[in-house]
Formats: C-alpha cells, sequence, structure tokens
C-alpha cells in the first residue's frame, strides 16, 4: 500500500478543482461485508548529453535473430482469468449496497463516468471530460460517444442521470450525492448536476465501485416502483444489462460462480481477456494453493502467514499496491455510553496501555502500517503528527487515578469491561482482542473477551451498542466525507452498523466536518481535516491501530492487473494472459 504516493496527485486533482471553483452529511451503514507504504527514492539517472554529438557512436555488431519466445508479442487476446474472492455477492448493482463482493463484479459489468489510477488521479471513463462552475455549484460530465449497453443500446445523458439518482435513493453512503438537487440533461452527451453546495468528493464518487451507469430502459420500473433490490436485473443473466467490458453469463451463489464474458463492442475497444470468472473461495489457504496450481489468477490475502506464504511461491507477485481508496483502518471502538467509558480519561488510559509497535510488528510482521486517526495513512489528509497514545504505563496509572479507579493492594483497579470483534478476521481483530486483555490486566483492568460464532451476531452487539469495547474495521472509501463523516454524526446515531455506534457527540467537530465537506481549496481542506483529527485524538471515540494490511496477490501469467485505488473494483478491459 502506497503510504504517501497518492498525496501530491490528488492534491493536484483538488487543486484543478480548486482552480476552477474559485477559491452534513448523513450516512446509514454499510453492509456487513464492507467494513471488513514505504516511500522509495528513485534512482539519480545517469548523467545525459548536452547533444548527441556529445556522445560517441557505439561500435555495431552484428546480431543474432532472437528466438520466438525472447520476443515480446504484447497483448494477447483470448483465455480465461479466475478471481478468488472470500465472500459471495447477493447482487451486483453498486447503485444499491456497497462492500467488496458486490464491488468487484458490478466493476466489470458496468462503466462509470470517471476512473482513477493508483495515486488519485482522475482519468476519464465514460466522461471523456468534467468540469465545475466557478461556484462550485453545478458539475458537468461530457460523455463519450458510441458507447452501448449490452443490449446494443446508447448509453446516454439521461441514463447517467438515472443511475446517479437510484444511488442517491438506494444506496447506503448518503454523503456521496447527498449534496445533488437535480440533474439535467440538455443532450444525449451532456450531464450537469446542480448541487446545494461545493462538493469535492463528487469525482470519487464516480469511481467504478460507487457508480455503476445502468439502463434506465431495463432498471426504471424496478426504480420507480421501489423493487430495485429485489429487481432480477440485478443476479438474472437473462434480465441482466449492463455497460462495462464484461457480459454477465452465469450467478451461481451456491456455487460460488460468477462467470462473464467480453463485450465485443465495448467502447474502449474488446477487452484481451476472453472469459472472467469471480469464484468465491472463504478459506486463504485454499486460495493460495489454487493460485500455486494455476486454477486462480489473482486474489486478496490479509492474513499474515497467508501473505508471508504467497511471498515465497514461484511466478506469484504480492503487493500491498491495489487497495489504498478501500482505506480499512484498524480500530478499538469505546461505548461513550458506558459509565466507565464515557471519562475521557479512562479511554486515554486505555490507550496508553497498548503497545502499538508490538501490535504491527510482532503479532503482524510489520505488514500493516500504524493508523492514529480514521484517515487512512495512505490519504493526502492523513495527519502524522497527532497524538498516537505511545506506550506508557506510568502515564495510564495517572490517568486512571486521576479519573477515581486507583490501584488497590493487589494492583486491581476495580474496573470490568468486556471486548468483542469481528469474527472471520482473526489476525487483526481476535489476535489483538487478546493482546488487549492481557496488556489491560497489567494495569489492573479485567477485559472478559466475548467471540460471536457469525458477523451478523457481532453486528447484534454493535448496533444496539450492546458492547463495552469491541474492535472494527471501518473503510475511508477514498474521501472521508464518503466513509469517515458517518462515524461522527449525532444523527447518525442509529442501531445499524457502521454507523456512529460510540454514541459520539461534538457539535463542534461536526461544523468542521461540514465545513470540510464544501472546502475547496486544497490547503484549507487538509487544515480542516488536522484540526478534525487532533480533536478526535483528544476526545478517542475510537483508539487507532493499524491499518488492514490487504495484499493484491496475482499470477504473473496475468500481465497489466488494475492496481489502482480501488484495486480489484476496478476493470479488467486492459489486462490479458501472457500464456
Amino acid at each position: 500500500m502506497r503510504r504517501f504516493r497518492g498525496l501530491l496527485a490528488l492534491l493536484l486533482a483538488f487543486a484543478m478543482l480548486a482552480a476552477a471553483c474559485g477559491g452534513s452529511d448523513d450516512s446509514s451503514g454499510d453492509t456487513a461485508s464492507d467494513d471488513s507504504p514505504t516511500t522509495t527514492q528513485a534512482e539519480e539517472p545517469e548523467e545525459i548529453p548536452a547533444t548527441i554529438a556529445d556522445t560517441a557512436a557505439p561500435e555495431v555488431e552484428e546480431e543474432e535473430e532472437p528466438e520466438e519466445e525472447d520476443v515480446d508479442s504484447g497483448p494477447v487476446s483470448g483465455g480465461t482469468v479466475v478471481l478468488a474472492t472470500q465472500v459471495q455477492a447477493t447482487s451486483i448493482n453498486s447503485n444499491i449496497q456497497s462492500g467488496n463482493a458486490s464491488g468487484s463484479p458490478s466493476s466489470q459489468l458496468f462503466a462509470s463516468p470517471i476512473l482513477f489510477d493508483g495515486d488519485y488521479n482522475p482519468e476519464p471513463y465514460l466522461a471523456e471530460s468534467w468540469s465545475f462552475s466557478d461556484d462550485g455549484l453545478q458539475f458537468t460530465l461530457n460523455l463519450v460517444e458510441g458507447a452501448t449497453f449490452h443490449d446494443g443500446e446508447p448509453i446516454k445523458a439521461s441514463d447517467v442521470a438515472f443511475s446517479i439518482n437510484m444511488n442517491k435513493e438506494f444506496h447506503p453512503f448518503k454523503p456521496m450525492f447527498g449534496p445533488v438537487e437535480s440533474i439535467d440533461t440538455p443532450d444525449d452527451q451532456t450531464v450537469v448536476l446542480n448541487l446545494s453546495q461545493p462538493h469535492p468528493a463528487i469525482l470519487i464518487a464516480m469511481s467504478p465501485a460507487l457508480l455503476p451507469v445502468m439502463p434506465e430502459h431495463v432498471y426504471g420500473e424496478a426504480v420507480a416502483d421501489g423493487t430495485i433490490r429485489e429487481f432480477a436485473g440485478n443476479t438474472d443473466p437473462d434480465v441482466f444489462v449492463g455497460s462495462g467490458p464484461f457480459k454477465l453469463d452465469e450467478f451461481d451463489p451456491s456455487n460460488g460462480i460468477i462467470r462473464m464474458s467480453r463485450y465485443d463492442d465495448f467502447f474502449l475497444g474488446a477487452p484481451y481477456i476472453e472469459e472472467l470468472v469471480i469464484q468465491t473461495i472463504q478459506d486463504p489457504n485454499t486460495t493460495i494453493i489454487a493460485l500455486e496450481n494455476g486454477e486462480v489468477h489473482s486474489a486478496n490475502l490479509q492474513g499474515v502467514a497467508d501473505v508471508e506464504r504467497a511471498q515465497g511461491l514461484d511466478g506469484i507477485v504480492v503487493t500491498p499496491e491495489g487497495t489504498e481508496g478501500i482505506g480499512a483502518v484498524v480500530s478499538m471502538e469505546y461505548n461513550l455510553e458506558d459509565e466507565v467509558l464515557s471519562d475521557v480519561r479512562v479511554r486515554q488510559a486505555i490507550a496508553y496501555s497498548l503497545d502499538k509497535d508490538f501490535i504491527v510488528n510482532t503479532l503482524h510482521g510489520g505488514l500493516p502500517f500504524r493508523a492514529k486517526s480514521p484517515i487512512h495513512p495512505g490519504s493526502p489528509f492523513y495527519d502524522d503528527s497527532m497524538e498516537g497514545y505511545d506506550f506508557d504505563q506510568a502515564r495510564a496509572a495517572e490517568l486512571f487515578d486521576e479519573a477515581g479507579y486507583p490501584a488497590d493492594g493487589d494492583g486491581n483497579r476495580g474496573i470490568s469491561l468486556t471486548i468483542d470483534f469481528i469474527p472471520g478476521v482473526p489476525d487483526y481483530q481476535k489476535n489483538v482482542a487478546e493482546y488487549i486483555k492481557s496488556a489491560l490486566s497489567e494495569v489492573g483492568v479485567e477485559i472478559e473477551i466475548r467471540s460471536s460464532p457469525d458477523i451478523g451476531t457481532w453486528i447484534g452487539y454493535l448496533a444496539p451498542r450492546d458492547y463495552d469495547l469491541t474492535m472494527n474495521i471501518l473503510f475511508m472509501w477514498a474521501d472521508p466525507v464518503i466513509g469517515v463523516h458517518r462515524s461522527f454524526l449525532e444523527a447518525n446515531i442509529q442501531p445499524i452498523p457502521f454507523a456512529n455506534n460510540s454514541a459520539y457527540i461534538n457539535a463542534d467537530l461536526e461544523a468542521k466536518l461540514s465545513e470540510a465537506a464544501v472546502e475547496l481549496d486544497v490547503a484549507a481542506r487538509t487544515a480542516l481535516y488536522a484540526e478534525i483529527q487532533a480533536t478526535l485524538a483528544e476526545d478517542l471515540p475510537f483508539h487507532w491501530i493499524e491499518t488492514l494490511p490487504t495484499h493484491s496477490v496475482y499470477s504473473e501469467s496475468l500481465q497489466n492487473p488494475p492496481l489502482t485505488i480501488w484495486g480489484a473494483m476496478s476493470p479488467m478491459h486492459e489486462a490479458w494472459l501472457s500464456e
């Protein structure tokens, strides 16, 4: 995962936005599957001669004809690529739900207005260009000509407007298109979004993972009558009509298979890959064996032992690149309605009691990066200067004492708490919870670990705040407006997962969040998020620990895989198999 590679690129992107423009969101929770960087210095170039005359002409030697296998033939058309995923999709309509499970197939089957590369640079896709009005209250997309849906019907501005309105009504991330008051389509290639306020996150919201462009003539009736979540076109190849580089051939959740074939009339040219298969494999060990045997070409791995094992395989590439946009951060969440934990001194004392370097480097082999806020360290808005609560048991003891919990003769402070964790991610959940229990016992706090058999049970504790402490994983979704604000809004204290489940209330911070959401000046927006992170570090509704180090793992035979900020939730129209 690039730690700060995307910083300059995204700042430049937002700088262009600010230049063009001169100058509260609420959110529903995700689905259960949702919220599951070293800097290298370039070598100095050799000195370049001022002119060609300054170079000595090399002696010309007769070269042997290269053997056929040494000739790079470039992209090869054909073949079947198999992508492994751990969670089976229940729908391939990313306008009505979020998460990797639906986002991965949706990004292959539908096109979006804008793409993003691995450095947060926006790139043309269905929109060949875009612009903001001077006041930032209009955002205009200029669509390419000649793009068609899989049934041959042209993709028109009205379809883009329809998709945005569907997303606004049914997607859980309300901030993405919340500021969109109306949409004008003066012609078939022009979409004009009229905004209630400047909205710098609109570019990210136009990504494949977040805005699939869908045909109104197929999905319109289901949206109009409110049955879109049950509509057969979300899963049935006989009804489904997409806009992306691949067509849906099979959706078989019982066998964990989604099968697609290339769309020969795709507006950017037919993909090289003839067939694309997404295979659900829940066991990482099985995934690694399948990679080794050539049965799977690409997967994502998080477990320490799994990543290390994959790194030792011949012909397999393992890289942290390709998931920066998701921005998953592992944290310990406090229930602020608990009498003990409502005291910020107790929360801070607990934070000082935990050795984060031990967690990152010893428990997790140095794979994650230390995180001090809900903003991912790979984001240009992350501020590493904030308080991180370095391991300090003496300071923890002082704070416990100040809060009225002095240690007795046996070292006990009379504090007993439970800690929950998300099942299915043991390295970054269960193992950390067990360490927290051990670490807090050393400062006189008794912790009971409560295990949930499945994620539904865990959500049953989280959503109604039936917990004291809980491990959690929250996704940033590339822009803080989309994935971060939701956790700290008073209006979002509701009994659904991945909302404001700690019951944190800070009106001044909410005002700062609202200000940051509309600020188009890059420097000013960065400064606002620095203030927001400093306040959160002080109030500590969560204790942020580390990133979730998802690694992209793929066979060397898979050429040009999309290692963008969205990784597997990026189209594979430019990838191919070399053999």
